[in-house]
């Protein structure tokens, strides 16, 4: 991996042109691509962060680019975070005037080792970033609570957008994802949207992971959601699976994992990578 040649143009501030015909996000899984284009970088300095090559980066760097696309990151738009641990958007996005309500599980349910990793919050003191926003505003648009993700009905309905970054692949298993995704997209507001990022299985669309504590995803699972999300009229934005021709995403980053060339990871016997789901509930 030639970490140096990445890392060289950022600390250089050189700003690299998309080539002709590549748009960001351009695709439904994470790419090198997207992280040389002017709007990636952006979304880096509206999160607060350098551009890194990791994928984790890049899920937040979707869901920006997603919710805004769609107009939905305005002064008085209403967006709930699931499982946010002390992740960037809830003060990003409250700098934009959104009110947030940014909900992590309850104590009772956390894994310790979310905590040791910085990936879980109980507070909003939590998810203070004063290089995006000071405390006192994040407090006036943003609040923190407890949420049970398995308990639907403790969702609040009519908010504008919700979103959640590598979250659902750990509420049970894959059928319990997809139980999350359809019964809370159900409480979105009329012309509200859902932005989820998660574990994809790049090696097979048969065998996978699918465990209590995590899971991978296959496309047919990602058929199968889209089906049981226009059951109850709702829209799924079409995937496109394109995972990119540069050599850089086809390093796949084995465990101890590294904290950068993390685009594609080893997890179980699986290359995974995240993908981008959209939900639409129509006006």
């Amino acid at each position: 991996m030639e970490r140096h040649h990445f890392f060289d143009f950022i600390e250089a501030g050189l700003r690299i042109e998309p080539s002709q015909n590549q748009r960001p996000f351009s695709s439904s899984l994470c790419r090198f691509e997207d992280m040389i284009t002017n709007e990636y970088m952006d979304i880096c300095s509206f999160i607060g962060q350098k551009p890194v090559l990791h994928r984790k980066q890049w899920e937040y760097a979707y869901i920006v680019w997603k919710l805004d696309s769609l107009g939905k990151l305005g002064m008085g738009s209403k967006g709930i975070g699931f499982g946010v641990g002390q992740e960037p958007l809830p003060a990003a996005f409250s700098s934009k005037q959104c009110t947030i309500l940014a909900t992590d599980a309850p104590k009772d349910n956390n894994d310790q080792g979310w905590e040791l990793t910085l990936q879980f919050a109980t507070s909003i003191q939590q998810l203070s970033k004063p290089d995006i926003l000071p405390d006192s505003e994040l407090q006036k648009y943003c609040h923190f609570r407890e949420l049970d993700m398995n308990d639907y009905e403790s969702i609040p309905s009519g908010w504008d957008f919700h979103w959640s970054s590598c979250v659902i692949e750990h509420l049970g298993g894959i059928q319990s994802a997809i139980d999350f995704v359809v019964n809370s997209a159900r409480k979105l507001a009329p012309g509200g949207v859902a932005v989820h990022t998660t574990e994809f299985n790049l090696s097979s669309n048969d065998d996978t992971l699918d465990m209590p504590g995590t899971c991978i995803l296959r496309r047919r699972d990602l058929d199968a959601l889209r089906v049981r999300l226009a059951e109850v009229g709702l829209q799924m934005e079409g995937l496109v699976l394109d995972p990119g021709s540069h050599v850089y995403n086809y390093h796949v980053d084995c465990p101890p994992y590294q904290s950068y060339g993390h685009l594609r990871l080893e997890l179980d016997k699986y290359v995974s990578t995240s993908v981008g789901i959209v939900i639409l509930n129509p006006d």
